[in-house]
């Protein structure tokens, strides 16, 4: 998609899509920023939040028809990784507008949501604060001189990045406890910033030098992991023929036969005499499936020749794989209560009518469908770095490398360094 997202966006808005699918303006407003439509991106992630607030009441119509078909006929709801970076774009959309006030909103929205995720109580979900959010919003109160706040968002991406090591095996990125100590400062909360400096050594150092970066560079990398459904098809067999085999002692072979046959499609190639398929189940459910891509790591040289690699700040995918991997059981659970249902009607069906009962099973079997949906475009991974640079046009070159360190691509950024505002700027390795 890189060097063509407005080719790209003319194909994805050619689908006939409904336009109160969350999934869709998700998309949407993605690659309307790409293309550098950043109100019509804004539009359209305006949306979505709107669809999203929405689909907080449950329809339980919908909710019925999931457990006799499939959850694909529920609307998409989205994941809260997902729905948390609707904020993350939007203020970008606004800063590249030079509409900072408007960012500011962003940045109390994606608080205000944070705060009713850590409140939320369903299951016992890991994901309950995203502290790369945090940050990025503590850059944009710095910004603008709201030091109380941005202090409140520093304190809270620290704590959530002591987090983020243990659950996705992120660290946090090492400008922040600079960051938070002069936020802390600013504020008069002396006590609090000497218990930071008891902690990082060198932190009051790095808070004095860090006062001049005016440069913030998020480095987004690949794509997110994406869904693939997994289906069983699950032969049932005639209870008494099946007591037939367990019963013979000269036919433990063909018996074996049969209980492998069983989780697979060959199944409908035996040929045993007196062997009876009764009818068939089948589940099917997601599972997470990594996007290949070969840029892992980046360094930015900028005017002087200065080279400075990039700190890793937000892991997305480990996120969805971790959030996902709870949410297991509470799939399964369903899926098992979907076929159920689906058994008990055919049972019922059948004893009235065994030409009916078998149509049930037909469809009972081509509805089950694995839910795949998930906002495609996101990013893999987030990395940043922040820099000090001359107001005035400037140009970033970023190199991305692989595993060896090779460098795999090389983008070349220009930027125009604001002297009155934080500069902000994105740029994404889909290789």
């Amino acid at each position: 998609m890189r060097g063509a997202p407005a080719e790209a966006l003319t194909k994805f808005t050619a689908k006939k899509e409904k336009p109160d699918d969350l999934l869709y303006l998700l998309e949407r407003g993605y690659l309307e920023y790409e293309a550098g439509h950043y109100e019509a991106s804004n539009q359209a992630f305006d949306a979505a939040e709107l669809r999203s607030a929405d689909l907080y009441t449950k329809s339980v119509s919908n909710e019925l028809a999931s457990l006799v078909t499939s959850d694909k006929v529920l609307p998409y709801r989205g994941y809260p990784h997902e729905l948390v970076m609707i904020q993350y774009y939007r203020a970008l959309d606004y800063l590249a507008l030079g509409q900072h006030e408007d960012a500011l909103v962003e940045a109390r929205k994606a608080n205000q949501r944070l705060a009713e995720l850590s409140d939320e109580k369903e299951g016992k979900n890991t994901y309950r604060d995203d502290a790369f959010l945090q940050y990025f919003t503590g850059l944009l109160y710095e910004d603008a001189g709201e030091w109380n706040d941005a202090a409140v968002a520093y304190r809270d991406a620290y704590q959530a990045y002591g987090h983020y090591e243990s659950l996705f095996g992120a660290a946090m990125p090492k400008t922040l406890p600079a960051d938070l100590y002069r936020a802390l400062g600013r504020i008069g909360a002396d006590d609090e910033a000497k218990k930071l400096a008891d902690d990082h050594e060198d932190v009051a150092d790095q808070a004095l030098r860090g006062r001049d970066n005016n440069v913030v560079v998020f480095v987004e990398f690949g794509f997110t992991p994406y869904f693939e459904p997994v289906d069983i098809v699950l032969p049932i067999f005639d209870a008494k023929e099946d007591d037939k085999y367990r019963d013979c002692d000269d036919c433990e072979d063909k018996y074996a036969g049969v209980l492998v046959s069983r989780y697979g499609s060959d199944i409908y190639a035996y040929e045993g005499s007196r062997y009876t398929l009764d009818h068939v189940l089948r589940f099917a459910f997601p599972e997470v499936v990594n996007y290949p891509y070969t840029g892992v790591q980046a360094e930015i040289e900028a005017p002087r020749d200065v080279r400075i690699p990039v700190q890793p700040a937000e892991p997305i995918g480990a996120i969805m794989h971790k959030t996902f991997n709870e949410r297991i059981p509470k799939i399964l659970l369903k899926t098992i209560a979907r076929a159920l249902v689906k058994e008990f009607a055919r049972t019922r069906a059948k004893k009235s009518d065994a030409t009916l009962g078998a149509l049930i099973n037909i469809v009972n079997v081509a509805t089950e469908q694995a839910d795949t949906r998930s906002w495609l475009f996101l990013p893999d991974r987030i990395s940043m770095v922040k820099l000090a640079l001359p107001p005035g046009p400037q140009q970033l070159q970023i190199d991305f490398k692989g595993p060896g360190g090779a460098v795999v691509e090389t983008q070349t950024v220009n930027v125009t360094v604001d002297e009155h505002h934080t500069t902000f700027v994105r740029v994404r390795s889909y290789r």
